[in-house]
């Protein structure tokens, strides 16, 4: 009796690349890459507001700006600029067309954005207002004394440089405010770093302190009379706005600098990290899931708070 044989065939390498397309699902996805930016300042004193390459060439942004103060940039890539002259808030395309965010706001002077896209704004007031993406305005704190600088650490706690009595506060989630630091003099600016640590501008001292998240206070820089703005690179360097121009400073504290031009700046902003976008593939072949990444390399475009006195900025 013969008996029938069993074979087991394996499709060609054009089948099997047919099934996979058939069965592949495409997935989006985005990685952030490490690159130059540029530098964003606000010049109060002759009411513009600067770009800086990575090598420092200067060139106009925005002008006819009324006493520009804080910037800002949201997570699209749009600039917010405080005008304390015309108690507005000011929005900025990436290519610079100007619309009025907010209007009716007290001398503003510090900006800064929380993980939600809602806007801080602080200034002569004494108030802190909240602005949500669409504009709707509530006031977040009240009773502060010439608050200036603003940053939000990793966890979504606002802090808050008040000027007149020379102390750091702190908000929490809730708007339940603390004294983070004190004996400080004049600080107009604070930044915080990927580790955590916060930077503050100490404008009439002309020093940079350090804060760890613990409060622990050290001299990261001085020497900058007049030391008014602070921002953060992707590469982690900080740029510090002064009198004298400004300056780069290294993770390690070595300082270089970046423009040597009296009075060209007050508040500093880079723009958001620009992700880079990839294709994900999902193919069940055989059983077995097997992931692919296309990386597609986009073109780029580059998009970054103010001292309280006016200065005379260079043209």
């Amino acid at each position: 009796m013969n008996r029938g044989s069993v074979r087991t065939t394996m499709p060609c390498p054009t089948v099997a690349l047919a099934l996979l397309l058939t069965v592949a699902m495409p997935l989006t996805a985005a990685t952030s890459k490490t690159e130059a930016a540029t530098l964003y300042a606000s010049g109060t004193g002759n009411n513009k507001i600067y770009t800086f390459t990575p090598t420092g060439a200067m060139s106009t942004f925005a002008s006819g700006v009324e006493e520009p103060f804080a910037i800002a940039f949201n997570s699209s890539g749009n600039l917010f600029v405080a005008s304390e002259l015309s108690d507005a808030i000011y929005e900025y395309s990436p290519t610079g067309v100007r619309s009025t965010f907010a209007s009716g706001v007290q001398s503003p002077v510090g900006l800064a954005f929380d993980d939600h896209g809602d806007l801080f704004c602080d200034g002569g007031s004494g108030n802190i207002y909240k602005f949500t993406p669409t504009g709707s305005q509530s006031t977040f704190a009240s009773g502060l004394d010439a608050p200036e600088g603003m940053a939000f650490d990793s966890d979504g706690n606002l802090f808050v440089g008040c000027a007149n009595v020379n102390t750091i506060l702190e908000f929490n989630t809730a708007g339940v405010q603390s004294t983070f630091a004190s004996g400080l003099d004049f600080p107009s600016d604070l930044a915080f770093d990927s580790s955590g640590n916060l930077f503050e501008a100490d404008d009439n001292s002309g020093t940079i302190y350090k804060f760890t998240s613990s409060g622990v206070r050290s001299t990261f820089a001085s020497g900058m009379l007049g030391v008014s703005g602070l921002a953060f690179d992707p590469s982690g360097n900080l740029f510090a706005a002064f009198d004298g121009g400004i300056d780069e400073i290294s993770p390690t504290g070595t300082v270089t600098t970046f423009v040597n031009s009296e009075f060209v700046a007050d508040y500093l902003a880079f723009p958001p990290a620009v992700p880079e976008p990839s294709t994900c593939f999902l193919a069940i072949v055989g059983g077995m899931a097997l992931f692919v990444m296309i990386h597609r390399r986009p073109n780029r475009t580059a998009r970054t708070c103010a001292s309280r006195d006016s200065r005379h900025a260079a043209s």
